[in-house]
């Protein structure tokens, strides 16, 4: 094993956590299964890993069983007694020899405010980068990250109301521009937030057009 790659594997919550936000258990759990086989402690004949991950909607993981339990429960203040009863659907749901198949059974955690605004700075970086593809660049400013982080909060849905506010209100409207052709390349497109809305403009060799 190189030593690049072996620094990787024991940085690699850390390189994960750039991209999944507020779910530290589940990132442990699948780092350490991925480190076991890479150092050749798994057992051959089982998967890399067998997980469950349960939880709110819109943090990511893979089933939405117990829902109508997390919504009732929603929030961290909840999480212990989410955890509980979801886990007490599971055992219902599940028979135990499924359940003991599975190297770990991990209930998300819901998302908070600065949760949100995490994952709407890691939203920006993917949009900067397809403007970058176009020779745009993008400057968004810090109040009109509050409001986009703001617009994209509900602790019962957790980052899909973000994702919509972004489709919404940050790229629509310079989608449009674009297209009128008053965002060009060469420009930086500039994002700011007034009276509970988000305004755009674009500097042009450092001019400032509104």
């Amino acid at each position: 094993m190189l030593e690049g790659e072996r620094e990787k594997l024991l940085r690699m919550e850390e390189q994960i956590e750039q991209r999944v936000v507020g779910q530290q258990e589940a990132v442990r759990a699948a780092s350490d299964a991925i480190r076991r086989s890479r150092a050749g402690l798994s057992d051959p004949q089982r998967p890399i890993g067998s997980f469950l991950f349960l939880g709110p909607t819109g943090v990511g993981k893979t089933s939405n069983l117990g829902s109508d339990i997390i919504q009732q429960k929603a929030g961290e203040a909840n999480y212990a007694d989410m955890k509980d009863a979801v886990m007490e659907i599971l055992r219902q749901a599940f028979r135990p020899e499924f359940i003991n198949r599975l190297d770990e059974i991990v209930v998300f955690h819901p998302l908070d405010e600065e949760q949100i605004r995490a994952i709407a700075r890691i939203q920006l970086g993917y949009l900067k980068d397809r403007l970058a593809d176009r020779d745009m660049a993008l400057d968004v400013s810090d109040a009109a990250l509050d409001l986009l982080g703001e617009a994209g909060f509900d602790p019962v849905y957790g980052a899909r109301p973000l994702k919509r506010a972004i489709r919404a209100q940050l790229e629509n409207p310079p989608a449009q521009e674009i297209l009128a052709g008053h965002f060009r390349p060469g420009d930086t497109v500039t994002v700011d937030a007034q009276d509970g809305k988000l305004v755009f403009g674009s500097v042009v060799e450092g001019e400032l057009v509104d």
